[in-house]
């Protein structure tokens, strides 16, 4: 889950099965919108949303926050990334995005006392011509963007030096090195003090990452009722990532993880190729991006619909050690006694060596979010409850993972929008999810021997 997000295959493929499926005789009539998936929803108003939780008061409130937790004097330069391509997709970097609400590449931000620079480039009518619109210097989107100045990125460099023989206090740098700017001097990194920031989410924040969980808990739910003996890993995948895209997300916040079988017993498995049958297990971990907050909600299920005794022991068990975790979770408490929870009921059980993980990681801007395990639960922070048993000499393993908000007097689990009992499970496989349709076949082919090529020198052997 740590890997970077790769672009949307699966979805490609998803939508072109379902574009078949609708021209087939004998695949019944695509789901209307509102039925696609039977996890709950939450009306919304996402571009509202995305207004509210990146409202240019409250990023000029968390730079000053972030000023205030380094030394007096202190500059800051935190640049975003340049894009691979213009024609890729780009994820902005999360620290730029907490500040700035910028999702754009090749900007640069310059702090410290009574600055509160970004560094945008000019106007490129050629450039809007074949991308679009982007910030740029004096156009309506850098007046909007709440920044003190916004100048022109082909001053950075001078800007950045004059900062710092003015200024006495030091220069803390992230996305950029020194070297870039030309400059000879020690630089720190601001991700201590922005971590801990991050790390306690306000009422917007959270807003999103409910969005992000609602959609993961619709599209698992379908991929729950799409699952059949002798499909792919990928066709699971693809109905997870078309729900992603139909639902509003802008990518997955991680590679999708579907893994059947022995497959189940890889932790961060990612290669989704594998072809299971009946009888199996199959883990789905798996988070959608909104507005760069991501969820990360795991599912464990049967490929034949139903439990065999030996899957429902183990995971009922890990479902129990779920529970206790998640009852662990209150202000003041740690992710320590979190962990200590949910491993007890697992290692009480006698599988405890069986159990190769962590319970829990920091959620929100990053699937592995920032700042330090140790410190104790304020209301506000988002972590991720995910005890696991990998039985690998069985080709079983169990992950079953939620995301829980920190609250005033405990905890509220944000993805329980997507079923976890046994009862449940088995009684949602009995539907027909979109992936369980039929598609047509693509047309076949035969293969052709390519023409016989007239030997060039370079193909001549040497005499």
């Amino acid at each position: 889950m740590t890997r970077p997000s790769r672009p949307f295959g699966a979805l490609v493929l998803a939508l072109s099965l379902l574009a078949c499926a609708a021209s087939a005789q004998e695949a019944p009539a695509p789901k209307q919108h509102e039925d696609v998936a039977p996890a709950r929803r939450r009306p919304l108003d996402l571009p509202r949303l995305r207004a509210q939780a990146f409202d240019p008061a409250r990023l000029r409130q968390r730079r000053a926050a972030l000023l205030a937790g380094l030394p007096k004097g202190a500059l800051v330069v935190i640049a975003a990334p340049k894009g691979e391509s213009e024609i890729m997709s780009y994820r902005p970097d999360p620290h730029f995005l907490y500040l700035s609400g910028q999702a754009e590449p090749g900007l640069t931000m310059l702090l410290g006392p009574g600055l509160d620079v970004l560094f945008a480039p000019p106007v490129s009518k050629r450039w809007e011509t074949w991308n679009g619109p982007r910030l740029s210097v004096g156009n309506e989107l850098a007046q909007a963007a709440g920044f003190g100045e916004v100048a022109d990125r082909a001053t950075r460099k001078a800007r950045i030096k004059a900062a710092l023989a003015e200024h006495e206090g030091p220069l803390y740098l992230h996305g950029v090195d020194a070297k870039d700017l030309e400059l000879e001097v020690d630089a720190r990194s601001p991700g201590g003090v922005l971590g801990r920031l991050r790390q306690v989410k306000d009422a917007h924040e959270v807003a999103l990452l409910q969005r992000a969980c609602d959609v993961t808990s619709a599209a698992l739910s379908e991929a729950i009722s799409s699952i059949r003996p002798g499909q792919f890993e990928y066709e699971v995948e693809a109905v997870i990532e078309y729900l992603f895209a139909r639902y509003g997300a802008e990518r997955p916040g991680f590679n999708s993880i579907v893994g059947a079988g022995p497959n189940s017993c890889v932790l961060h498995y990612g290669a989704n190729r594998r072809r299971f049958g009946a009888g199996e297990l199959i883990v789905m971990d798996v988070g959608a991006e909104v507005s760069g907050y991501t969820a990360d909600i795991t599912r464990t299920v049967p490929t034949s619909g139903r439990f065999s005794q030996r899957q429902r022991e183990i995971y009922e068990l890990v479902l129990a050690a779920q529970e206790a975790g998640i009852r662990a979770i209150k202000p003041g408490a740690t992710m320590g006694d979190v962990d200590r929870a949910a491993r007890k009921v697992i290692r009480d059980a006698g599988y405890g060596k069986y159990f190769l993980h962590s319970t829990s990681h920091w959620l929100g801007l990053d699937v592995h979010d920032v700042g330090p395990r140790s410190r104790p639960l304020e209301p506000g922070m988002v972590l991720t409850v995910e005890p696991g048993i990998y039985l690998a000499s069985e080709d079983l393993g169990v992950r079953i993972e939620d995301d829980v908000l920190v609250t005033e007097t405990g905890a509220r689990v944000l993805s329980d929008g997507v079923p976890k009992t046994v009862a449940e499970i088995e009684a949602l496989m009995t539907g027909r999810g979109v992936g369980a349709q039929g598609v047509a076949p693509l047309p076949g082919r035969a293969a052709q021997e390519p023409a016989q090529k007239k030997p060039r020198y370079f193909d001549l052997k040497p005499r």
